[in-house]
């Protein structure tokens, strides 16, 4: 962001939460966003899909708390209710908010599926474009 900002460097994708206080500011203008639906926060900007015809085009800046393997379920159960309960509280929810940060309330099963499908939908796209890992 700072080289874009700066001039060094023409485009770039930033998860909204770091590059709304800049484009709020008039420091970045935003091309698009990389969700399937245009957003709240920036309602007049188009979709990559609406911009680029790439209808299906869907990628979401998602965050995760982790706790080591082998962490017992109950304490990862008691993380994740902590996680959920802190998400609604007014002033979290308002932080949140500003930042373009949607919370979930998925549980822990429910976050595992989510994250199994989206290692499962990443490696099929860089199979897809041949992108090797080195």
């Amino acid at each position: 962001m700072t080289d874009v900002t700066g001039g060094h460097v023409d485009v770039f994708y930033a998860p909204l939460a770091s590059a709304l206080p800049l484009i709020r500011s008039g420091a970045l203008a935003p091309l698009a966003v990389s969700t399937k639906n245009r957003i709240p926060e920036l309602p007049e900007v188009p979709t990559i899909g609406e911009a680029l015809s790439l209808k299906e085009f869907d990628v979401v800046t998602w965050y995760g708390l982790w706790a080591p393997k082998g962490t017992s379920p109950e304490i990862v159960k008691k993380l994740n209710a902590a996680m959920i309960q802190a998400s609604v509280e007014p002033k979290v929810a308002k932080v949140l908010s500003v930042q373009g940060t949607t919370p979930s309330n998925m549980d822990v099963a429910q976050t595992a599926s989510f994250v199994k499908a989206e290692n499962i939908k990443w490696l099929q796209i860089m199979k897809d474009a041949n992108i090797q890992a080195d």
